[in-house]
């Protein structure tokens, strides 16, 4: 996103980022935090033997909202049952499936690309049969296709940060949609 933010305004960039100029967060950005999170709590669980109830979950998930303090109870409201069904959804579904080798959630990178240092944060790195891995980045807002995934620039820095920092040889990289469940 920040790299999105650069190309789209420079100066933007430099207030955010550089300066760090204090701006009121967007709900949108709160409610993709809470998913996020609440995403990361599952595989963990999971990843440790421990599988996480629904409710749990859901409740994890609504505790991060509350803490978010959306002025607007409509916006509050709405997000929290979008939220909760899309994470019932997205469980079932993964209990359907069979659960993935998940090596990393949320991990954090920094990649030195010439002169420049980018840092960012891959949401979840599976292991496939084959040895090599699969990138999954969520998506809480528009639906991002499997051709938006194949010329994004966004999983082509965690496909080189997954070589460069973890020594994996990358299969595939994805965007998924939560909304869709898909």
């Amino acid at each position: 996103s920040a790299i999105e933010t650069y190309d789209t305004c420079p100066l933007q960039f430099k207030l955010d980022r550089e300066w760090r100029i204090p701006r009121k967060i967007p709900a949108a950005l709160h409610y993709g935090a809470a998913m996020h999170r609440a995403l990361k709590s599952y595989f963990d669980a999971v990843r440790f033997g421990r599988e996480l109830s629904v409710e749990t979950l859901l409740e994890s998930f609504r505790s991060m909202m509350v803490e978010a303090r959306l002025e607007d109870q409509y916006q509050f409201d709405l997000y929290v049952s979008q939220g909760e069904l899309q994470l019932s959804e997205f469980v079932d579904s993964v209990q359907r499936k069979g659960f993935p080798k998940v090596l990393r959630l949320e991990e954090p990178f920094e990649l030195q690309v010439g002169n420049a240092v980018i840092a960012g944060r891959v949401d979840r790195v599976d292991e496939l049969p084959d040895g090599r891995v699969a990138i999954t980045d969520y998506k809480t807002g528009k639906s991002r296709s499997q051709e938006d995934a194949d010329k994004s620039l966004q999983l082509s820095i965690y496909a080189l940060a997954a070589k460069e920092k973890w020594g994996y040889s990358v299969a595939s990289l994805m965007f998924y949609n939560l909304e869709e469940n898909v």
